[in-house]
């Protein structure tokens, strides 16, 4: 119980992070509005839910691997998102916006991950 409350913590903290990454980070180096995104709740339930699983992906494939399949799924919902938002910037620097989320996101995930325990998402799978 008390490890399914920290990883919620944590995935909230994560997710709120990448909400206030992309908006303010987006403006400055996309040369996009992205600020709105601050004020879309569900903006940040979609990526409160993707970083809650990351654990899962972690614990289904264990070791580097693991990492790299997170950090790739990071990366591409951020730019899938800004992609679905209209956000028309060079591609090389949507994806690198992403992966310097993704390896902060893949990082601190590790936080959320304690031994067998569960993570939030494996009864949805």
């Amino acid at each position: 119980m008390r490890q399914t409350i920290a990883r919620t913590i944590v995935a909230f903290l994560i997710g709120v992070v990448w909400v206030v990454y992309t908006g303010f980070a987006g403006s400055i180096f996309l040369d996009a509005i992205l600020w709105p995104l601050l004020f879309m709740p569900g903006f940040y339930l979609f990526t409160i839910a993707l970083v809650a699983c990351l654990p899962w992906i972690r614990r289904q494939l264990p070791g580097k691997w693991g990492a790299v399949l997170a950090f790739g799924v990071l990366t591409a919902a951020h730019a899938l998102v800004l992609d679905y938002l209209g956000i028309t910037a060079p591609w090389f620097k949507v994806v690198a916006l992403g992966g310097v989320y993704a390896a902060f996101a893949v990082f601190a995930s590790r936080v959320m991950i304690r031994g067998e325990g569960e993570s939030l998402c494996s009864s949805a799978v």
